[in-house]
């Protein structure tokens, strides 16, 4: 995307309120129906984790792009995973799973920052 496009300017994010942890297993995914580029992950507590251990990871489709460290945090705290720049392909999916011990009451809502990438690929 050039500059000087109207849409170069336009911060996008995506939002999940109020998933559950679930230990190694998908809590939620993002689908995006045109080719994006994912910035940042970010989780806000909703209800603390008991592990100090607990947390999430982040698959761009099976492959492991970043995670968010969370364990016995506040709520109320926001958590961010590190700069992730993944190209999530039309159509693809953002997974977000629990990390191994974060099925111990860990809620969290989600918003993913993203750009939209143009191309021809579009539903």
């Amino acid at each position: 995307m050039r500059y000087d496009d109207p849409n170069a300017t336009v911060r996008r994010e995506t939002t999940q309120n109020n998933v559950a942890g679930l230990a190694s297993a998908t809590m939620t995914k993002f689908l995006f129906f045109q080719k994006t580029r994912v910035k940042k992950v970010h989780a806000l507590v909703c209800a603390v984790g008991t592990h100090d251990d607990a947390g999430l990871d982040i698959y761009n489709g099976t492959t492991s792009v970043g995670a968010i460290a969370i364990g016995t945090a506040a709520a109320g705290t926001v958590h961010s995973s590190a700069e992730l720049d993944s190209i999530v392909a039309a159509n693809g999916m953002l997974d977000i799973r629990g990390k191994a011990n974060s099925a111990t009451t860990l809620v969290v809502s989600l918003a993913v920052e993203h750009e939209v990438i143009y191309d021809a690929v579009q539903s």
